[in-house]
């Protein structure tokens, strides 16, 4: 299955209960804002940003000198930040290069496309992620 705001935004309206309200916690920037998109077929959704997401510039820890098999990438954003982080640490780009970028979903993927990073996955890919992404 799909595991996107969208594919979330249809199962809620195929499930949703006239007679339920939704607290919808989020951060301040969002893929889908689900008090907007679903307010117009009539189920009520109270929004709460919860958390601002702020970018670092740099890593303090010296990732360099360990080695990874993959890195999870949970979230566009994130895949866009680890990329700006890297390109201002060739040493770090060069390392991080052999390890398998595994993304929760094919959008997240997508950012990779124009990078250095060519070995892309989704978590399918590993068993016991596998269970993670069939939630």
């Amino acid at each position: 299955p799909k595991q996107d705001a969208f594919s979330l935004k249809e199962m809620i309206i195929s499930n949703y209960n006239r007679n339920k309200e939704i607290l919808y916690l989020c951060g301040d920037i969002i893929t889908l804002d689900f008090q907007e998109e679903l307010a117009i077929l009539g189920i009520k959704v109270t929004k709460y940003v919860s958390y601002k997401t702020k970018a670092i510039n740099h890593i303090d820890h010296n990732l360099a000198s360990l080695k990874f098999d993959y890195i999870l990438v949970f979230s566009r954003r994130n895949a866009q930040i680890f990329l700006e982080i890297l390109d201002k640490t060739p040493q770090l780009k060069d390392k991080l290069k052999l390890a398998k970028i595994l993304c929760l979903s094919n959008k997240i993927a997508d950012e990779f496309k124009n990078s250095e990073f060519k070995n892309i996955g989704n978590f399918q890919e590993l068993e016991f992620l596998k269970e993670y992404y069939s939630l």
